[in-house]
């Protein structure tokens, strides 16, 4: 059963997905941070992995978004509800998995504690220079 008087941190892992090719232009994957789990959206639905343990490696930058009180169970209910009515991405490319996923992390982060995601991790799916 999980306690639900203790509070858990909210950050989020970001990666760059260009970090290896010779450019100034980043394009940053964005992965939820909460309960000893990182989340991602893949083309198979929502993916949980340990923190850091995801193919992309050891995460580029970290952001602390808040905290929680809220049980893992309430959270993943949340997600699969929203990730079926607006994010599917069973036919979509990697890149609008990775806007998917950017604003399925925002609405995450305000419903998990009243704090949305940082502005750049939202926009993260054009070009940034």
């Amino acid at each position: 059963m999980e306690n639900r008087d203790s509070q858990t941190q909210v950050q989020l892992h970001l990666y760059n997905l260009l970090k290896d090719i010779s450019t100034e232009s980043q394009l940053w994957l964005v992965g939820l941070v909460v309960h000893g789990r990182e989340l991602h959206l893949t083309q198979n639905g929502v993916t949980t992995y340990l923190p850091g343990g995801t193919d992309f490696g050891t995460p580029d930058k970290v952001e602390q978004i808040g905290t929680t009180e809220l049980p893992y169970s309430v959270l993943l209910d949340y997600i699969i509800s929203i990730s079926q009515s607006r994010y599917r991405t069973e036919s979509e490319s990697r890149l609008e998995i990775c806007k998917y996923q950017a604003d399925l992390v925002d609405e995450c982060c305000q419903f998990l504690c009243g704090n949305p995601a940082p502005k750049f991790t939202v926009q993260h799916s054009t070009l940034e220079k």
